[in-house]
């Protein structure tokens, strides 16, 4: 009976370290962890329209915005997105393959700003610049949910 317990625990032992290290799986796609974004407006005739920074963490489920202006007429401000809002942005970039997915848009307009979209996924840093703000999607639909435009 002795022996039987030893073979019992040693099955559970082993069973208890496989299971655990069976849990510590690398996820399929992305692993997206967080997106920073450094939208510039600054040189572009309209001076209401901001320049703004966001740091998304998709680990935490947080975002958080400053909104800076190249006019003092309007004051600087800072808010955080919605629960919503950064889940819009994980579903919109969680299936984008991010080694293929072009890193440098630009306008055929003069004096348009560099913006700086970094996303942290795969232990990796991918880098977009977008000069006037036209790269393709998702890139469109992320600057809407940062900039909180709704059309």
């Amino acid at each position: 009976m002795a022996y039987f317990n030893k073979q019992l625990q040693c099955f559970f032992l082993i069973t208890i370290c496989v299971l655990s290290t069976s849990c510590n799986h690398t996820p399929i796609g992305n692993s997206i962890t967080r997106v920073q974004m450094d939208l510039s407006s600054f040189g572009v005739e309209s001076e209401s329209f901001p320049s703004i920074h966001a740091n998304i963490d998709l680990i935490s489920d947080t975002g958080y915005c400053t909104k800076i202006y190249d006019s003092s007429k309007y004051k600087d401000s800072a808010y955080a997105l919605t629960a919503s809002e950064i889940q819009q942005i994980n579903k919109l970039i969680e299936h984008v393959n991010l080694e293929s997915f072009k890193k440098h848009y630009t306008t055929d307009k003069s004096d348009q700003p560099k913006s700086t979209i970094i996303i942290y996924a795969n232990n990796k840093k991918y880098v977009i610049e977008d000069y006037g703000l036209v790269g393709e999607n998702p890139l469109q639909d992320l600057y809407k949910i940062v900039y909180k435009l709704n059309f």
